[in-house]
């Protein structure tokens, strides 16, 4: 599994909210860190992707479609 960085979390903001969160939780002299960390509860990093978080919500999807059968219709 691969990805292009870790998606921002749940109540942070928007696009401008996101960049002030990674740059306060990545600066413990910046302001807001104390905050910040008290409320996401650990540290952060933006590039790590978290895949063991992405494989259970897949599983709470359900299982995939066999690729071998088309809908309604048997394999011959």
């Amino acid at each position: 599994m691969d990805g292009a960085g870790r998606a921002p979390p749940d109540d942070v903001g928007s696009v401008p909210g996101f960049d002030v969160f990674v740059e306060a939780m990545a600066d413990p002299q910046h302001e807001q860190h104390p905050d910040l960390m008290r409320w996401f509860g650990r540290p952060f990093d933006p590039e790590m992707i978290e895949e063991d978080e992405i494989r259970k919500g897949i599983e709470k999807l359900g299982p995939s479609p066999n690729p071998r059968q088309s809908r309604g219709r048997k394999e011959t």
